[in-house]
């Protein structure tokens, strides 16, 4: 029985449908979304690899052991997390798609080697350091920061959350609305910021590249398969051109699709690619 993940970072949901034929289950990471943020621990890979498992024990389905696998199609930090979760579980995984992902960004982006969001007892205040992640998240000035622990009358429910609308969505919209009302937004981004996988993780990529040129593990779905990577046209954190590049000196001389499309609005198409991809690969099986 073959199930699908989707893996959103920052609540991006990029408008993905996915045909209904399959049971489908959405998490948004922590600190993002609807998902609590965790205070007593570093927001790293180890912890967001852990939220697939929790998201999968949660379910009333069965989504590993006895022969199970299912799809991952994530976004962004998403990306490196579900190859970090894929080399942990490679038995469980039957292919990753995967959208403008991390892992091995060149260039950290504008802001993020700021003093404040590695050493943030270095800040003035907790004011200070909001004023920081809304300069790099691109967010409207608003009123102060909710108090984690006791301001609840601010606290705003889900049904006043951002819409979920079929086709398009405002991104920016999206953003603001994390960063006037997640309580634990701040604090978890600018932790993902300090100890997120963003650059350098050739170990977590590579170890899943080996299982999928066949080098490694052919007990694995993923064993001598194929990778699906879409790139924005205009992305200027995850370079197509540089991410394509170090993902092939990873994988060597393996069949690997590769779609270049502008990520927002472009669902239709995504998803269109995506059942196409998930469709060959349920022929192989």
């Amino acid at each position: 029985m073959y199930k699908k993940i989707r893996l959103p970072i920052n609540c991006l949901q990029v408008g993905l449908c996915v045909a209904g034929a399959f049971p489908d289950y959405f998490t948004d990471l922590w600190g993002r979304g609807y998902s609590d943020t965790p205070l007593d621990c570093r927001h790293d890979v180890r912890l967001f690899a852990s939220q697939i498992l929790l998201a999968l024990m949660s379910s009333p389905l069965s989504w590993m052991g006895n022969s199970n696998t299912f799809f991952i199609v994530a976004f962004s930090l998403g990306g490196l997390i579900s190859l970090a979760f894929t080399g942990a579980f490679p038995e469980s995984v039957r292919s990753l798609v995967l959208l403008g992902p991390a892992g091995l960004i060149r260039k950290r982006p504008d802001g993020y080697d700021d003093n404040y969001m590695h050493q943030p007892k270095l800040a003035p205040s907790l004011e200070s350091l909001r004023e920081n992640v809304r300069q790099i998240l691109g967010a409207i000035p608003c009123g102060p920061a909710l108090n984690m622990q006791t301001d609840k009358k601010r606290v705003v429910s889900s049904e006043q959350g951002p819409p979920r609308v079929e086709k398009s969505f405002d991104i920016g919209g999206i953003i603001q609305w994390q960063f006037d009302h997640h309580q634990g937004h701040i604090h978890s981004f600018q932790d993902t910021v300090r100890y997120g996988p963003l650059q350098k993780r050739e170990d977590l990529w590579g170890k899943v590249c080996d299982i999928i040129a066949g080098r490694t593990r052919p007990d694995s779905a993923l064993h001598n398969t194929k990778l699906l990577v879409f790139f924005g046209r205009d992305d200027d954190v995850v370079v197509g051109e540089e991410t394509t590049e170090d993902i092939l000196k990873l994988l060597g001389r393996i069949p690997t699709r590769w779609a270049w499309v502008p990520l927002y609005p472009n669902s239709e198409k995504i998803t269109q690619t995506i059942l196409s991809f998930q469709r060959s690969k349920l022929s192989e099986a």
